[in-house]
């Protein structure tokens, strides 16, 4: 069965503005913080799918040997790796502009992380992707 391009969207583009809001709620990134501290393992490999600024993955990347984020927003690489850049451990992440439909790391990973960032599944598939 062939799925046409347009079925398999992940939903819309979020604005960057948008997810700089969501980085100023102190209390929702510090869950996340929380959350990957503990599902991490030391030296680990990690893949987002669906990546945004590349805070989850930088949070991964405090354990982790090595995380491949997967945003298909051109922006939002672009602003992942600038931001990414001038955090500590940012180098162990792999800013990847890319479907996360057609996406394979090269490696196998230990982690997978993925935000349903506003509709959830709703309008966004994160469990067929993953």
């Amino acid at each position: 069965m062939t799925t046409s391009r347009d079925a398999r969207e992940l939903g819309q583009f979020i604005p960057l503005h948008y997810h700089y809001n969501m980085l100023q709620e102190t209390a929702r990134m510090q869950g996340f913080k929380d959350a990957l501290q503990y599902a991490v393992p030391p030296d680990a490999k990690v893949l987002e799918l669906g990546g945004g600024t590349g805070v989850l993955s930088f949070f991964a990347a405090q354990k982790a040997s090595k995380v491949y984020c997967v945003e298909r927003n051109p922006e939002l690489v672009a602003t992942a790796k600038r931001l990414l850049a001038l955090n500590a451990n940012g180098h162990k992440v792999e800013v990847i502009q890319a479907d996360a439909f057609d996406y394979l790391p090269p490696e196998p990973v230990d982690v997978v992380i993925c935000e349903m960032i506003h509709v959830a599944m709703l309008r966004e598939k994160q469990i067929p992707v993953i």
